[in-house]
């Protein structure tokens, strides 16, 4: 069983990252007259995919490259959080940013289950085409993998999956149950401050920090969907070897910080499947895509340039 203390450096590490994010939209060290110039000249298009289930999920389509590589992100996130490090890729690679369900241009569904997230993934890389790699961020590398159980796909890219916490259980009973009856009462933010403060053990003082950015609105508003995919999760036999018999090139992303957070299965994947490196982001965590995109950008390159027929 997890320690409810052992998440608290990797949430704190997590909220500073995304409060720097959201602190302008342009480099603060780029002058703001250069900002227009320095933007990449492809353009990003926004396209829609029908799931199995009819539901209508969003991705923005970016590059022209030979090889195609679809991004799943995490719980609280949206695409947008991996919007740098596709326009790194953009001119080598065709980047497919998916937005989950019930965030940004995806339709909300009112059932979930892991099938239907799963499913979502199959319907962009239908649209994507064969020979494509999938690179899932924390929860999203579970959906990403699970995907590559039921599809052909060239390789996979896997940071920071968060699978031992739902293996060895990261909630306190008594806790979830108050985080869940909260959502379930529209008490958002009553939930989210649940997780923060007695799951994570984040500091009040923290939390209040948060509070003040725009990220805070950012949370909560994905709140639902992280208590539901959570609830889901926590119900699924997550064995991890239901895995072994994935045999494609896979990358393992982990920042030194958060190495040895014990949520991360990074090493245990890494010990079961047959083609794995791990590419450790010196001196970043669990959000690099936002603080060192280039570093991020770089080590996918790196990977799919070693392992493309």
């Amino acid at each position: 069983m997890i320690r409810l203390s052992q998440t608290a450096p990797f949430i704190i590490v997590f909220f500073l990252l995304f409060v720097t994010a959201c602190n302008g939209d342009a480099d603060p060290e780029v002058p703001p007259g250069e900002q227009e110039a320095l933007e990449t000249p492809v353009q990003p298009e926004t396209k829609t995919v029908r799931s199995a289930d009819g539901t209508r999920i969003g991705y923005t389509k970016i590059g022209s490259g030979p090889v195609p590589v679809v991004f799943v992100h995490g719980a609280l996130n949206t695409g947008e959080q991996w919007m740098q490090v596709a326009q790194e890729l953009s001119e080598q690679y065709t980047c497919y940013v998916i937005d989950r369900w019930g965030r940004g241009n995806s339709e909300h569904r009112t059932d979930y289950s892991l099938e239907f997230e799963i499913a979502d993934i199959l319907a962009v890389l239908e649209e994507a085409g064969p020979e494509s790699y999938v690179l899932g961020h924390s929860s999203g590398a579970i959906y990403a993998i699970e995907a590559a159980k039921r599809a052909s796909v060239a390789g996979l890219i896997l940071y920071e999956p968060p699978l031992h916490a739902f293996i060895e259980g990261p909630f306190v009973d008594e806790t979830f149950d108050r985080i869940y009856s909260a959502f379930e009462d529209g008490k958002y933010e009553e939930s989210l401050h649940i997780f923060l403060s007695e799951e994570a053990r984040v500091p009040d003082e923290a939390i209040a920090e948060v509070e003040a950015t725009p990220f805070w609105d950012h949370m909560v508003e994905h709140t639902p969907h992280s208590v539901i995919e959570w609830k889901a999760l926590m119900q699924e036999d997550m064995d991890l070897e239901r895995y072994r018999d994935i045999a494609v090139p896979t990358l393992m992303l982990a920042g030194t910080v958060t190495e040895e957070h014990p949520s991360f299965a990074t090493d245990a994947l890494d010990a079961l499947l047959p083609e794995t490196q791990i590419a450790m982001l010196e001196g970043e965590g669990h959000t690099a895509n936002l603080s060192s995109p280039d570093m991020v950008s770089e080590e996918i390159d790196e990977f799919i340039s070693g392992t493309v027929q």
